[in-house]
């Protein structure tokens, strides 16, 4: 890829002598080659930090390690022998690359797909270490366990997180998560790992559960093998699917089956019969609520995987082509995500293993704060929906929780940043507004109670694309705030046009500019969207991944102090 030694069936595919060297460095990963041999080199990652990790037995250790070894040399001959990337063009090379994916010349795809793969790689760890402590259930494994799904789950909720960042930057439809089917696919063991995490809070208090915590481990390993033959194998119709190629897809999915068939047998060969239970969980108990909360969670991950496999059974039945788009899944999940979010304010105030509400000033005090807030946003006038007012009384309970009661303060952390990703999908749902419109250079629209006003084109010729600039003026209460600048672009040698958005960015709100075709009349079509408390999204999602990070701090003091 530096020497551009087009040579190399895959780097002609993916590169050209005029990308830049960071964008020659997020080719090695563009394509389904060299994307497949980075989960190759995260599989190598994950069993080199396994073997590091404290809170697992020795025994545990070897046996997860030996399987690990198993999985990489599996994943090694399907590169080599399915999908190397390393082939060659001879006896002739070409003099130069086809180029990347215009789409994929961001800055987004050099930290993306590493950071993500780091993640969802990770759960796919889960699998041979759940399979280990069936085998030897008595050695010790929960910490250990605990310490591997927090690392994980942190790492993935930041990829998802910069994947949503990435499309909002770049796509130009103003929005961050398009409920795509390879989008469900990265969200599928982020649900289960979040379940996971739920569910080891209470196995200690509680053994009975860990019979699900080791389903639930088993489901997330063998949901990264799944969701690799999703993206693989063609059967998805999607912007993110990287092959059509069906002989990739009959190998994993023969992997899959595999891997469902083996965990089979370990479970029904090793497990012993389930005895009476004769201690019952009270739901009045914090164990109780977060159990009710664990099951809630996954119930919406069978919606996502519904909804992203039901277009899938249809057309293998030969029946049609559909797509399962955002209605289905926010009709579902909005409901369940405001249930969870009380839960998750209800469970603070209620003690482990203790029937009966603690703290019940603080939580008066939240319910008055919230309630309050509540009028505010009717008095000024917003628009009258029932939604909106659950999200905001709900969200801002949640944000207050960094002040609460739990002793917790990852959780208080993590819960409040939970909080403000709802406040921020609430407001800019429900009090979000976009518009079109033609412009000239000279003119000016309102829109949303801000002024734009078109400035002069200006062309700009870099190394592999020439651009059109069309700079708009965003004023605002007579000051002029920003000049926006979304783009046109031609790439060379593809052809390829896209239209690089631009976005002024403040606490308060965000206002996104992204630029259409050229007008018969003259001027430009521009779309415009004025999408309120949008930084609390990115900022929602930072807090909860330090929250995770917070709880390792917690665990290593707690060690020290020991």
């Amino acid at each position: 890829m530096w020497a551009h030694d087009f040579s190399v069936d895959y780097v002609y595919q993916h590169s050209s002598r005029n990308l830049s060297w960071w964008y020659r460095l997020s080719a090695v990963w563009g394509g389904h080659e060299g994307s497949l041999l980075l989960w190759l080199w995260m599989l190598v990652l994950w069993n080199f930090l396994i073997s590091k990790l404290k809170g697992l037995d020795d025994l545990i250790k070897r046996h997860t390690l030996r399987q690990g070894l198993f999985l990489i040399s599996g994943f090694s001959a399907f590169c080599v022998f399915t999908s190397n990337p390393f082939l060659r063009l001879l006896p002739l090379a070409p003099p130069e690359g086809t180029d990347l994916n215009p789409l994929l010349q961001d800055v987004g795809m050099l930290i993306h797909p590493p950071i993500l793969y780091i993640g969802y790689v990770g759960s796919l760890m889960l699998y041979p270490l759940a399979i280990a402590v069936i085998k030897h259930p008595k050695q010790s494994w929960s910490q250990g366990l605990v310490t591997l799904c927090r690392i994980q789950w942190a790492v993935l909720t930041l990829g998802i997180t910069l994947g949503s960042w990435w499309a909002y930057r770049v796509l130009g439809w103003g929005g961050v998560w398009f409920w795509d089917p390879v989008e469900n696919v990265s969200l599928i063991p982020w649900l289960l790992q979040l379940t996971l995490l739920h569910t080891l809070k209470v196995l200690p208090r509680y053994s009975p559960i860990q019979r699900p915590v080791l389903l639930l481990s088993l489901a997330a390993g063998i949901s990264a093998v799944f969701g690799l033959f999703l993206v693989r194998s063609g059967v998805l119709v999607s912007v993110h699917t990287f092959s059509q190629d069906s002989t990739r897809g009959v190998v994993l999915l023969a992997a899959v089956v595999a891997m469902l068939a083996y965990s089979g047998y370990t479970w029904f060969s090793y497990q012993r019969p389930s005895q009476m239970i004769t201690k019952k969980i009270s739901m009045l108990t914090r164990e109780g609520v977060v159990l009710v909360g664990s099951y809630l969670i996954v119930l919406v991950f069978l919606i996502v995987v519904l909804g992203t496999l039901y277009p899938v059974i249809i057309q293998a039945m030969n029946m049609t082509m559909i797509s399962v788009g955002a209605p289905y899944y926010n009709q579902l999940i909005i409901p369940l995500a405001l249930v969870i979010s009380a839960l998750m304010i209800i469970q603070s105030h209620l003690s482990w293993g203790r029937v009966g509400l603690v703290n019940q000033r603080s939580l008066l005090l939240k319910t008055t704060i919230s309630t309050c807030l509540m009028v505010w946003v009717s008095l000024n006038e917003y628009h009258l929906h029932v939604m909106m007012f659950l999200g905001v009384f709900l969200s801002s309970m949640l944000i207050m929780e960094v002040f609460g009661y739990s002793k917790s303060m990852a959780q208080r952390v993590s819960h409040a940043g939970f909080g403000l990703v709802i406040l921020s999908l609430t407001f800019s749902t429900y009090q979000g507004s976009q518009a079109d419109f033609i412009i000239k250079p000279g003119q000016e629209v309102l829109f949303s109670g801000f002024k734009l006003r078109m400035l002069n084109n200006r062309e700009v010729k870099a190394l592999n694309y020439e651009s059109t600039v069309v700079p708009i003026q965003l004023i605002h209460q007579s000051t002029m705030k920003t000049i926006l600048q979304p783009e046109k672009r031609i790439y060379q040698p593809s052809g390829t046009i896209i239209s690089p958005v631009d976005v002024y960015s403040n606490l308060s709100y965000d206002f996104y500019v992204s630029v259409g075709q050229p007008a018969k009349q003259g001027g430009w079509v521009i779309r415009c969207y004025h999408k309120p408390l949008q930084s609390f999204l990115w900022l929602g999602s930072l807090l909860m991944i330090l929250g995770v990070l917070t709880a390792f701090a917690n665990h290593r003091s707690r060690r020290k102090s020991v």
